[in-house]
């Protein structure tokens, strides 16, 4: 018999915007499964539901205060059987996402941790000795921008967080960790779940030695989805995450969980600059069932694409390589512009295509608009862009083909 997930599509439902049920403004579980006839009628296979843990939201969820509790803003544990009852009567297979390379600084193991250095959890996170001059330990960077590092006045020590200060990383190299976080996985394959999407697994192990990330030479190509107006761009992560390591300490323990329970899915995220060839290892290793990486979001064009002058219209901007903005919650809308140059400049230079990607909770319906229209009257200045809608250029592009 054909494993499900082999040529199966995933439908992904970020719940704060799909369904809201109760008319407070924000989407939950019982709105999902109010419109379960309506994905199951699009002929998916399975959907993969973002984050609905209880958290602080810092990060909309990826930073998980309790991984066994439904956040209240999305409903309650019974909401979400409800929901996987239903999602399975009518043929859907279920995924939820796991978050197990930090959590919120909010969570009651980093509450323990942070503490002192000789308390029962003092190494379930990492921490690190400043330098001499009480600068961080090394040059490693955060993802969302800054270092990636946060001083810790009780232990005189600094932690590290790849994404946001509130995102404490957890300390795999330490067997204890791999023990709860499969734990807490397994309290959801209890409860019926078909698998996992395993959030940004490349940062689960560090270098122990703690050395610097080599900076990145200027005929070295971005990883997928960096954006090169960042300092994150300057630098090859290799130390910060994708250890050698990941697949025994990593990957086998949940490999192993997955196996009792009929081989649950673990789809994987994988980012940098071998993403692909892992992907190739972890899945033909059979420790992940499925992965993806950010590789397919840029690249170089294959050509270039003459629109019609009649399609030429000013509600989207296109270009031909993707690029995202790291943006934390509440930037103003000025700063947000300005950052959206910067990027926009950059794609053009490099020939490719931008990604207008904002965030619904970073910045206000209306404020977007502006944004929107001052991105085209710069484009515009430059004399250097295209304005089509994508599904304008896609058609396009198919009836042109070769």
């Amino acid at each position: 018999m054909q494993e499900w997930w082999r040529g199966a599509v995933i439908y992904q439902i970020y719940p704060r915007s799909f369904q809201d049920s109760n008319g407070d403004g924000i989407g939950d579980l019982p709105g999902i499964t109010q419109r379960l006839d309506h994905v199951a009628a699009l002929g998916v296979d399975a959907i993969w539901i973002s984050p609905f843990f209880k958290s602080p939201m810092a990060d909309y969820g990826y930073d998980v205060e309790d991984y066994r509790q439904v956040d209240p803003i999305f409903g309650s544990l019974e909401d979400f059987d409800v929901l996987l009852e239903h999602a399975h009567a009518r043929g859907l297979k279920l995924l939820v996402d796991l978050v197990p390379c930090h959590t919120s600084d909010r969570h009651p193991w980093f509450q323990e941790a942070r503490i002192s250095r000789d308390n029962h959890r003092a190494d379930w996170y990492v921490f690190a000795e400043p330098r001499a001059d009480g600068t961080p330990p090394n040059n490693w960077l955060s993802v969302f921008g800054g270092v990636a590092w946060t001083w810790e006045p009780r232990r005189r020590q600094y932690y590290l967080h790849s994404f946001l200060p509130a995102q404490p990383a957890l300390n795999w190299h330490n067997p204890a960790v791999a023990d709860a976080i499969v734990g807490e996985a397994e309290f959801w394959l209890e409860r019926g779940v078909d698998g996992f999407r395993i959030d940004a697994i490349d940062f689960a192990l560090h270098d122990e030695e703690l050395r610097d990330n080599p900076v990145r030479p200027p005929d070295l190509p971005l990883a997928g989805g960096i954006s090169p107006a960042t300092p994150y761009a300057c630098q090859v992560h290799s130390r910060q995450k994708s250890h050698p390591a990941m697949a025994q300490k990593v990957l086998q323990p949940l490999r192993a969980l997955a196996d009792r329970y009929d081989r649950a899915v673990l789809l994987g995220e994988l980012s940098g600059y071998d993403a692909l060839d892992r992907v190739a290892a972890y899945t033909h290793g059979g420790l992940l069932n499925v992965a993806y990486s950010f590789d397919l979001l840029h690249g170089e064009p294959t050509g270039v694409l003459e629109l019609p002058v009649e399609w030429v219209r000013d509600d989207a901007v296109y270009f031909s390589m993707h690029r995202f903005s790291s943006l934390r919650p509440y930037t103003p809308p000025t700063d947000v512009l300005e950052t959206f140059r910067r990027e926009l400049d950059a794609a053009w230079e490099e020939g490719g295509i931008f990604q207008l990607t904002m965030h619904p909770h970073i910045i206000g319906y209306r404020s977007r608009i502006w944004i929107v229209d001052e991105l085209i009257r710069h484009a515009k200045a430059k004399g250097k862009v295209w304005f089509a809608t994508h599904e304008q250029v896609a058609r396009y592009a198919k009836e042109h083909a070769a």
